[in-house]
């Protein structure tokens, strides 16, 4: 392909593409191109030309666009003619069409660029190799940064020959690539050449070499800084010139420096080893940042960490376990900082806490079971309370990573393998229910905040440690139940407690949602309730004499309550009951209270004569106790067959305990004729009699006669082979969670076919609807029809309360 010489001899030609109208006549190409590419000269040496700058300069850039807008849009005489290729001459691509002529301007461009770079630039650069140690370098951006200027200038020109119009027609192997990358693929295979490329590595590296010595001044590091940025910029897929050129021969010579350099292990500890580490790399990474691109820092740190830390890896990671049992956090942080810049050193350092962790885990829990079973212990309680210590035990190796929690993952993963092979573990689920049972006893404490908050975390640690949460989270609103019920709990501490257990891995919504209604019928409801209660008493009781407290609980979150009618009501009591009901139905009419006596408890004054050192007694008493309370008011002293027969319950064993208590706090004495008996009272004899003590010897003023123990105390059981299984789940729990819908549903469906039913007929006709494997208990009938009548969808009938409907 051949163009013209420059010139201006077709004047004519020229002016007329500056001002003719558009496809108003034939061009000369040649005469056109020659003044296209002597305005291209001008900018390619723009820093050269004294005339080609300012409102000249804007003048000249936009009349060569005019000219190159004429150039691709109308037809032009004697266009060079363009062939597919340097072997076949004779096979033409048109000759005077449009995308013809568009196709030689951007062929004549590159040629211009070319010849240009060639000629002059490099010319220029192998002028300045051996001048000065970084004589290359300063050329280099020198012209690199010149070319930019001229070549943003070379795409206004030519913008107009990259239109989508222009492309149309085009042939596919003729591709129209932009200006600004045309002129880079020049640049890079005229200029980046070895010629050219090998001494500018050598001054780099010179310069490199000089800095590890003495730091370079600010100049030099502008100079590598923009040189590194340069040479990024020519990055592509056939050549990455930073690379081949600063960024593989530095890494090079930045191995071979630490392998020269590094302590001999034989001379120096491993903490000096670490420390001169450390120190190396906040050198070289400052070095990296302030004179190479980003993109090389992380492959730098990679290398030098496969030369310091991987090579030596065991001989790094020898003392770790001892750091670890000695608690020498500032050893374990410099180690952590070095390890963690390699893969493979951060796994190692892991892998060794966690196997430390295990092996102090196994001796401490060895121990405290051992220790259990001669005291006669829970072996369950002795596992977590060894958790517990060697967690405890490892906090001051933690402390130096502050904000950090390196530690924490590995550790726990530690304590999870001693709670997966301890042989003292036969029950997963007896093993949450133990942790429920030891969670109670700390939340119930009177201990100070900062004890509360201890515990909370310790209670959280284990949950997320345990094997099968299932059984905990069955358990744990049990015992909240007793605490709740028997006001030893602190309704922060119980909030952040359920908070942070339903923030980690394992924890259901079901979970929360039951903790959840339970502390807001304690806390909330049940004193709202109260409180407007108290604004509508008509009775003649004042707040100092009698104080009736009831607590409402929504009764399918509360499971572990239901009611016993067979243990009689004080009257005192009954009364209060009745007035509580008869407000309860007017503020909350389409729901029903039941009494349940199990959890009632209360406080009776005691007066005690003069000279008895103290005034009165406090009594905290059960209903039962109440009820004796209710008839040793009238009558000083009773016949035990009498009171057991005026009391009538079914079963005695409940009304033996409350008698025993008040003879074991001196309150009653029982005396078979005038022979006092001693305890415990276990059976009914005629002949026996219960007194009441006129001179108590107490010496507190409160006595806790009844102290509430939780009826449902869950013991250790032995396991079958499923229960050690990774996803075990406890199947009682999630059968009763499955059944409840289905239970609803046969309630809805016998109620809307049959109408007003019994409780007595419901279980009949629900026992027929189901199937035989799928029978629902008694209980489970109960919780499932409180369910629908709190909800609106089945109401209890007013005039009799045994009977239900559907509402429709």
């Amino acid at each position: 392909m051949g163009y013209p010489s420059a010139g201006d001899e077709q004047h004519f030609d020229v002016v007329s593409a500056y001002s003719g109208s558009l496809f108003a006549k034939t061009f000369d190409f040649n005469a056109l191109w020659s003044r296209v590419s002597s305005v291209c000269n001008n900018i390619l040496a723009w820093d050269e030309s004294p005339d080609f700058k300012g409102q000249k300069a804007i003048q000249e850039v936009v009349r060569a666009y005019t000219i190159v807008y004429r150039l691709v849009s109308a037809p032009c005489n004697e266009c060079p003619k363009l062939v597919r290729g340097s072997t076949n001459q004779e096979d033409v691509v048109g000759n005077g069409l449009e995308g013809t002529q568009a196709l030689v301007v951007y062929y004549l461009l590159r040629d211009m660029i070319r010849s240009w770079l060639s000629k002059t630039v490099l010319h220029r650069l192998k002028a300045s190799i051996n001048t000065d140690p970084s004589g290359l370098l300063k050329t280099y951006l020198k012209e690199w940064k010149t070319f930019i200027v001229a070549v943003n200038n070379l795409r206004v020109v030519f913008s107009y020959l990259h239109g989508p119009w222009q492309k149309y027609g085009a042939p596919p192997e003729h591709p129209l690539l932009p200006t600004e990358v045309l002129a880079l693929i020049q640049w890079n295979e005229v200029i980046m050449v070895p010629v050219i490329t090998d001494p500018m590595g050598k001054e780099v590296l010179n310069l490199i070499a000089q800095d590890r010595k003495n730091p370079l001044d600010g100049t030099n590091c502008v100079l590598l800084r923009e040189l590194s940025e340069a040479l990024g910029t020519l990055s592509d897929p056939r050549a990455n010139f930073y690379v081949t050129t600063i960024e593989e021969p530095y890494i090079h010579l930045l191995q071979t420096f630490c392998q020269d350099n590094k302590p001999q292990k034989t001379k120096c500890d491993v903490l000096e080893y670490i420390n001169w580490c450390l120190n190396l790399f906040r050198e070289e990474a400052g070095r990296a940042e302030q004179i190479l691109n980003k993109s090389s820092i992380p492959l730098i740190k990679q290398r030098m960490a496969d030369v310091l830390i991987d090579k030596n890896i065991d001989y790094l990671v020898g003392p770790l376990s001892l750091w670890m049992v000695n608690n020498n956090g500032s050893g374990l942080l410099v180690m952590y900082e070095l390890m963690s810049k390699s893969t493979t050193g951060l796994t190692k350092f892991t892998d060794t806490i966690i196997d430390t962790v295990f092996r102090k885990g196994m001796d401490e829990v060895d121990k405290m079971c051992e220790e259990s079973v001669r005291k006669g212990e829970s072996i369950y309680r002795a596992v977590l309370k060894g958790i517990i210590s060697v967690n405890t035990y490892f906090e001051p190796a933690r402390a130096p990573f502050k904000e950090l929690k390196v530690l924490d993952k590995p550790m726990s993963s530690g304590l999870e393998k001693v709670l997966e092979n301890t042989r003292h573990i036969k029950s997963r689920t007896a093993l949450g229910e133990e942790l429920a049972r030891l969670a109670h006893m700390e939340l119930k404490s009177h201990g100070t905040s900062e004890d509360f908050n201890r515990a909370i975390r310790e209670i959280v640690l284990l949950f997320e440690l345990l094997p099968s949460k299932a059984s905990f989270l069955e358990s744990y609103p049990k015992y909240l139940t007793e605490r709740l019920l028997s006001e030893t709990y602190c309704e922060t501490f119980e909030r952040l407690t359920i908070e942070k257990i339903s923030e980690s891995k394992g924890c259901t919504n079901d979970f929360l949602h039951k903790c959840e209604i339970m502390l807001s019928d304690v806390v909330e409801n049940s004193k709202s309730l109260l409180d407007e209660f108290n604004l509508t008493r008509s009775d003649g009781f004042t707040k100092d004499s009698w104080v009736f407290n009831p607590r409402v609980l929504t009764c399918y979150m509360w499971t572990a309550i239901s009611a016993d009618t067979s243990i009689p009501i004080p009257s005192c009591l009954s009364i209060r009951i009745m007035e509580y009901q008869k407000f309860f139905s007017r503020v909350r009419p389409k729901r029903h209270l039941t009494f349940v006596s199990r959890f009632s408890r209360g406080v009776v004054k005691m007066n005690l004569p003069r000279g008895s050192g103290i005034q009165s007694l406090e009594l905290h008493v059960g209903q039962l106790q109440l009820l004796l309370t209710e008839y040793f008011n009238q009558v000083d002293e009773w016949n035990v067959e009498e009171l057991f027969k005026i009391i009538s319950l079914p079963q005695n064993d409940a009304l033996f305990s409350a008698i025993n208590a008040f003879v074991r706090h001196g309150i009653f004495e029982i005396f078979n004729g005038e022979e006092k008996v001693d305890l415990p009272l276990d059976k009914v004899l005629p002949n026996y009699i219960i007194r009441l003590v006129p001179l108590p010897a107490a010496k507190k003023r409160k006595l806790l006669l009844y102290p509430y123990e939780w009826g449902g105390t869950l013991q250790n059981t032995m396991a079958n082979s499923s229960e050690f299984s990774n996803d075990h789940v406890d199947a009682s729990y999630v059968a009763d969670q499955v059944k409840t819908p289905a239970i609803q549903a046969t309630l809805i469906r016998v109620f809307k076919s049959s109408g007003t039913l019994s409780f007595a007929q419901l279980l009949e006709k629900v026992k027929d609807e189901s199937l035989p494997h799928f029978t629902p208990t008694v209980q489970q009938v109960k919780v499932s029809l409180e369910f629908l009548i709190n909800r609106g969808f089945i109401s209890r009938s007013d005039t009799n309360g045994n009977d239900f409907s559907y509402v429709s």
